[in-house]
């Protein structure tokens, strides 16, 4: 027993001394002038965003890998290899990775890993990539609740997605004539229609849900029999459905237009403003309906992600009940 303290003590002088300190230090000032990292140097992929169409192809990039380092990329869904490629990243550490979804039966929406390993490093990113109709199974549905469509003469791009997902709907010029159960109105700006305040109001008294997407300038003063009133950034598309992008669609920003509240509380008023930093999103209730504005481009962005069409259908079908 003597003999082995004073072996662990002889050990202890050892490693704490001056000329054990000069070594260590000697040696990790080699390795810093030899280039060689002492930790796994991370790396990112891009795009940001984890929503992709089923059926269609989606580009992948590394751009901060090591020089001519082998980068193998792998996508697996329901355990399973559905793509995988072996490259070498180029002189400014970059590889690109192109993948075609595969095809999925209508209303499936299917949860995949992406991977990229290179020779110190693994990212791992959960991914998901959808049907590209939601409203397939849900057409009769759409059509019983009436859905009514005003949109700006500037743009047709709301009716076109419209048509393409087969939702059955109608144009409204005039907002006293519709009669349904949800209004969607697009690229509004407010300052155009001096009574929009009293009209949607009107509308969202009778129960129906008045849903106003990517309104363009102006204010939107609130009635008195506004309620439950809820202002929020882009991260309120997750109460929607938590599978959805809320920080980008393909490359972009969901919106370039802010929400703010203007006046006092006599007389507050919704104001739209540009920028991406702010409210993206506003609802109150009125009686047994709903009001909500709200600034992401879900039809100019449709063809970029799914999460707008998929947001969309939550929006007009799922209803306050049904947010998660």
């Amino acid at each position: 027993m003597k003999n082995t303290e004073q072996t662990s003590l002889r050990l202890f002088i050892l490693r704490f001394s001056p000329p054990y300190f000069a070594f260590r230090i000697s040696i990790l000032f080699w390795l810093f002038l030899s280039g060689i990292s002492l930790s796994a140097q991370e790396v990112r992929i891009s795009p940001s965003c984890s929503n992709f169409y089923a059926g269609q192809e989606a580009k992948f990039e590394i751009n901060n890998a090591k020089p001519s380092d082998r980068i193998i990329w792998n996508i697996s869904y329901s355990g399973r290899t559905i793509a995988s490629s072996e490259k070498v990243s180029d002189a400014g550490g970059r590889s690109e990775f192109i993948v075609k979804f595969p095809d999925l039966n209508p209303g499936i929406v299917a949860e995949a890993s992406l991977t990229a390993t290179t020779s110190d490093s693994k990212t791992e990113r959960k991914i998901f990539f959808f049907h590209f109709n939601p409203f397939t199974s849900s057409k009769k549905a759409a059509s019983d609740m009436g859905i009514g469509l005003w949109t700006s003469s500037q743009s047709t791009t709301a009716k076109e997605t419209l048509d393409k997902l087969e939702v059955p709907h109608v144009e409204i010029a005039n907002f006293a004539e519709f009669t349904g159960s949800i209004l969607l109105i697009d690229r509004i700006d407010f300052t155009g229609f001096p009574d929009i305040e009293k009209e949607l109001t009107a509308i969202c008294m009778r129960g129906a849900r008045v849903i106003v997407i990517n309104p363009q300038h102006g204010n939107f003063t609130l009635p008195a029999s506004a309620r439950e009133i809820h202002l929020a950034d882009s991260k309120q598309i997750a109460s929607f459905n938590k599978k959805l992008d809320n920080k980008f669609w393909g490359t972009t920003e969901p919106n370039s237009n802010t929400i703010k509240i203007r006046g006092d509380e006599n007389s507050p008023a919704i104001t739209v403003s540009e920028g991406k930093n702010g409210f993206s999103y506003f609802s109150a209730k009125f009686a047994k309906g709903e009001l909500i504005i709200c600034t992401w481009k879900i039809f100019e962005k449709a063809t970029i992600s799914p999460a707008p069409i998929y947001l969309l259908k939550e929006m007009v079908l799922g209803g306050e009940g049904n947010r998660q």
